[in-house]
Order: structure tokens, then C-alpha cells, then sequence
């Protein structure tokens, strides 16, 4: 079983990537990462996500996923992104990383 975290759960991640994650039975969702705690603590309720975090090192470093969902505003986008690479995760990212 692979285990899946998610950075960010705005509208495109709520909408399409975790609704589709959550459909592969060989996937956990073991963990997310989001700054706005009411949307954290409705995706970690709405797909029984144990481990939630404001912080993504915290989110690499407790749940050591094998794969971590980036999906927010490309503007934010490095830093968490830089960090899963360098922890050497797989890493899905929603939009070209140049946009």
C-alpha cells in the first residue's frame, strides 16, 4: 500500500485530487498539510486522514509518505515542492511548475 500526502485543499484539490486518490484502493491517505484549518479539518474528516499539519516538513518528516500530492496556487508552490524532492519523495504537482 502506497501512502499518499497532500499539500493544500483549496477548491481544485477538493474538487478532483482528492475525491480521485480516494479511489484507489491501493492508496492510504495518510496525511495532509493546509494553513486554512477549516478546510484542513473537513478533508481529513470527509476521507478519514489521521495525521494533519500546518507545516509540509512536519508532513514529510512524521508520515514519511511515499508520494506527496502539491496542489496549490503556483505562487507557493517551490518551497514544499523543493522539499519533498530533496526528502526524495514522489511528487505530483497539478500545475506546470514554470506557470
Amino acid at each position: 500500500m502506497l501512502r499518499a500526502g497532500f499539500i493544500g485543499a483549496g477548491p481544485r484539490a477538493r474538487s478532483a485530487h482528492y475525491p480521485a486518490v480516494h479511489r484507489l484502493p491501493e492508496v492510504e491517505m495518510a496525511g495532509i498539510c493546509e494553513l486554512d484549518e477549516q478546510r484542513m479539518r473537513e478533508m481529513s474528516e470527509l476521507y478519514a486522514i489521521k495525521h494533519s499539519y500546518s507545516d509540509h516538513r512536519q508532513l514529510l518528516d512524521e508520515v514519511d509518505p511515499d508520494i506527496i500530492y502539491c496542489v496549490m496556487n503556483e505562487k507557493w508552490l517551490l518551497e514544499p515542492a523543493m522539499a519533498c524532492v530533496q526528502a526524495g519523495k514522489h511528487l505530483f504537482i497539478e500545475k506546470p511548475p514554470g506557470a
